[in-house]
């Protein structure tokens, strides 16, 4: 039996499991699982699962810089996809103790701008529709109008097709030219696109 420090030992994750919820695809991911407060020759059995099955041992990788590293099994995902969603345990064995450490990993597409124009026109004298082409899972967009969000403007605006298309009633180049930014929230990410508008006189 080894000796642990003050007592039993504990496991921890890094980064934390609070942190691990909700993330973009297309990204590497280090996630360290770490016996802690035992001595430094000790070797505990720690093992990764994912929706309650064991993992592939090719899917790890051991930190070697540390004289520990045997205290530590890291999770490596590599390029991240939505299959990397799911379950995540990281369970350690010592002493005839066991601890266990459980976390959902949630992964989504990144939103794109689409097809968005970022010069578009607008007929004087008549309502202008201003498209924001954003696609993607759980996004939310607002407008700007020169910096200043549209909703505190004294300006009456309309939005269509879940705010992604801007409707300015009676569009007027004195006080509706300028440049409008598209504004998109994804799941705490912010991302924007500037839209330059300017009138188109109708011809008579």
């Amino acid at each position: 039996m080894f000796e642990t420090v003050n007592g039993e030992w504990d496991l921890r994750i890094t980064p934390k499991a609070s942190e691990l919820k909700l993330h973009p695809t297309g990204k590497n991911f280090f996630i360290i699982c770490e016996v802690t407060n035992v001595s430094i020759n000790s070797h505990p059995e720690i093992q990764w699962y994912k929706n309650g099955k064991l993992m592939r041992a090719e899917e790890f990788m051991k930190i070697k810089e540390s004289p520990s590293f045997h205290h530590k099994k890291t999770l490596f995902i590599k390029n991240s996809t939505i299959k990397d969603s799911g379950a995540y345990a990281c369970e350690a064995s010592l002493d005839g103790l066991h601890r266990t450490i459980k976390f959902e990993m949630n992964f989504h597409v990144p939103f794109t701008f689409g097809k968005t124009k970022s010069l578009q026109y607008a007929k004087s004298g008549r309502d202008a529709r201003i498209f924001c082409k954003a696609q993607g899972v759980g996004i939310q967009v607002e407008w700007l109008y020169n910096g200043t969000i549209l909703e505190t403007c004294s300006r009456k605006y309309k939005y269509e097709d879940q705010n992604r298309t801007l409707v300015i009633p009676s569009f007027c180049s004195c006080q509706d030219n300028g440049t409008y930014t598209c504004r998109v929230q994804q799941f705490g990410s912010y991302n924007s696109i500037n839209i330059t508008v300017t009138a188109r006189e109708v011809n008579l």
